[in-house]
Parts: structure tokens; C-alpha cells; sequence
């Protein structure tokens, strides 16, 4: 049975650390009103404006995305505000549960785990809605490795809706796909520490169009203290925190920041898609089943029988930590993650090993 020290994380979210990162988490924590601290923090807001391409804030809340996700919902949408989510997996559905507590109408359009909205459905779905206020969508699912092709679905939106706010989850995208906000004209982005900003889980980032922050003023809504991203970007604007943030944390964050923009963003969005590219190489050179459309450089959803014990096995015989199916998936598929400190050679004996895994279970 392997160590959990000697394990390789292959998931996607958390991932394996660069070791910078990781010797960044293992200081003693600063004080988060000391002089370095902050110095930090803002270096480390300036590399998440060049990372998601934007000239506004970029927000950093203690906790996870789906905290990021909800603060946005709370902050923009007035309880009035009719939204539409567009939904292709399972964190479409979590998007939904979050709206559905804020906003007292909600449109809701899904494809079958696996697929994608094409331009002309999403010309269909959008000429036959009445208008929405906002709209929110996943760029990358971590739940079935299917991506949406924003640069052809965002200005097909505007064509029909143009006053709209373009909501996006970029959890599994940001420093992974290309993104850049300003350019595609989104409203809201939420990103994760966990993925492709390779760090660990416990930050999330936000940031608002000025339409946005416009919209989130005439809505009135946000009733939370903690969660309410005016409270957020008050302290942002002051070079500072609205409460106590997780300094470790933040420093890790801003030690990533700082290797993706030496490598530059063009060659980090291409080292992802190499490296998935290998991957599903290597998956179907040994007839694996790759699920769905399969356009994630994120994240690999690989079919199999009897998931979770070759889960189980993959990790307590082998030393490789992969990730599960969501709901009705949970018991066929597996999900190999490409984000984070993993080369070549990982995915490679990690499918060697499935492989291995795969026939005996068969013996």
C-alpha cells in the first residue's frame, strides 16, 4: 500500500504544486496588515489582472470558487433579475442551485452530460427566452472534460442580447484555456487557486465588468456582510482585505502568479493543450474510452467499469490519485487531471498503470 506522501496527484482540483509554491506554504505566516504582506498582495492582484486579461479588479475571497461564484451571484443580481444558465455538467447544475436562491426567475438550458451548445443552438435558445439579465455558463466542466467555445458563443449572445451580463465560471479555464476578459466583453469571471493558478484550494478570484459593478449598484441585493464584493473591492481599493485573508495562502498565489507569467500566458494555455493531447494519445493507444466531446486541457474524463474500485486500486497499488465521476457518472467514469506540476512521464505511468489495474480486475 503507498504512503500518501509518496502519492501522485492527478486530479483536477487540487493539484500537485510547483516546489516554489509549495516552500511558499510551508513559511511562517505574516501578518496581513504588515508592509510585506501587503506588497505581496499586490503583486500578486496585478498578476491575476495580466492572467485573466482584464484592466479591473481582480477580487480575492477566502474560500472556495463556488464561494467566489455565490458572492458574485449575491453582489449583481437583484432578487428580481431574470437569469438564464446554460448547463453542461455537474458544476452548470451547482451554477443553478446558486441562482435559484438569489433570483426568483430562472431559465435553465442543458445538453446531455458530454456535449456542448453549438452557435445555433444557443441562436435557438436565446431568440426564444424572453430577456435575461444576465447569463451564466461554464468555459471548462470539470465534470465531463467538455468545453464552450466562448469566442463563438459569447458574440452570438450579444447578436440577440446585448445588454445582458455575461456570467462565466472559469474555475477549470483560467490559466489553462485562453481567456482574456476585457476582449471576449464578459461581465463576471470566477476562477479557483486549486487548478490552473497552481495553488492550493482556498482562494477564489472575481472580477466585475463595469456594467457589472453598474448593475450590482441599481440591484440592491447584496444582503451579505462577508460575501458582498462592494465591502471587497472598498479594501481592494485601499490596497488591503476586507477581513482576515489567508496570508499563506495569498503568498503561495502570488508565487504561481509570478512562474505562469514567466513562462507567459500563450505558452502555459499551449503546454496545457500538448500535454492533454498526450494524454488521450496514450489513453487510446491502450483502447480506452475517452467520455464526451473531450475539449478540456484540463481534465480527462476516461470510462471504465466499476469506477471506484479501480479508483481504489489505481492509488493503494500504484500511487496515482485520480478523481471520480459526479452523480450518474460516478460509477463509470474516472477523471485524469493535466493541471499543476505533472509532466509527461506521470500521465504515461499513471495510464500504464490503469492499464495494469484494468486487466487484473479482469483476471
Amino acid at each position: 500500500m503507498q504512503g500518501t506522501t509518496s502519492m501522485k496527484l492527478l486530479t483536477p482540483g487540487p493539484v500537485p504544486l510547483p516546489e516554489a509554491v509549495a516552500e511558499a506554504m510551508a513559511l511562517q505566516p505574516l501578518h496581513h496588515h504588515s508592509q510585506e504582506f501587503l506588497e505581496i498582495a499586490s503583486m500578486c492582484w496585478k498578476g491575476l489582472q495580466q492572467i485573466v486579461g482584464t484592466t479591473q479588479p481582480v477580487l480575492l475571497i477566502g474560500g472556495s470558487a463556488t464561494v467566489g461564484i455565490e458572492a458574485a451571484v449575491q453582489t449583481v443580481h437583484g432578487t428580481g433579475a431574470h437569469v438564464a444558465v446554460i448547463s453542461h455538467g455537474h458544476f452548470g447544475q451547482r451554477i443553478v442551485s446558486l441562482v435559484s436562491r438569489c433570483c426568483s426567475a430562472i431559465t435553465v438550458h442543458e445538453v446531455p452530460w458530454g456535449d456542448t451548445f453549438t452557435v445555433d443552438q444557443i441562436e435557438t435558445i436565446f431568440k426564444n427566452i424572453s430577456k435575461p439579465d444576465a447569463i451564466w455558463m461554464v468555459q471548462s466542466e470539470t465534470s465531463t472534460g467538455v468545453t464552450l467555445d466562448l469566442d463563438a458563443i459569447v458574440p452570438q449572445i450579444r447578436s440577440v442580447w446585448p445588454d445582458a451580463l455575461i456570467c462565466i465560471d472559469a474555475v477549470t479555464g483560467i490559466g489553462i484555456h485562453r481567456f482574456e476578459f476585457d476582449t471576449l466583453g464578459a461581465d463576471v469571471v470566477v476562477a479557483g487557486s486549486q487548478k490552473g493558478l497552481l495553488s492550493p484550494p482556498g482562494l477564489a478570484a472575481v472580477a466585475l465588468s463595469k456594467r457589472a459593478w453598474d448593475a450590482a449598484a441599481a440591484s440592491s441585493q447584496a444582503s451579505s456582510l462577508s460575501l458582498n464584493l462592494f465591502r471587497v473591492l472598498e479594501a481592494y481599493q485601499k490596497g488591503r482585505f476586507s477581513w482576515t485573508p489567508p496570508v499563506t495562502l495569498v503568498r503561495a498565489l502570488s508565487v504561481a502568479v509570478d512562474l505562469i507569467l514567466k513562462r507567459g500566458l500563450p505558452s502555459t494555455w499551449t503546454h496545457h493543450e500538448h500535454l492533454t493531447e498526450f494524454l488521450h494519445q496514450e489513453l487510446r493507444q491502450r483502447h480506452f474510452e475517452i467520455f464526451g466531446k473531450a475539449t478540456s486541457h484540463a481534465v480527462t474524463v476516461v470510462k471504465v467499469n466499476n469506477a471506484p474500485t479501480i479508483i481504489h486500486r489505481l492509488a493503494h497499488e500504484h500511487g496515482f490519485v485520480v478523481a471520480g465521476g459526479h452523480e450518474e457518472l460516478q460509477s463509470s467514469v474516472l477523471r485524469i487531471g493535466t493541471c499543476g506540476a505533472v509532466s509527461r512521464e506521470d500521465l504515461a505511468e499513471c495510464c500504464s498503470a490503469l492499464d495494469h489495474t484494468i486487466h487484473q480486475s479482469r483476471v
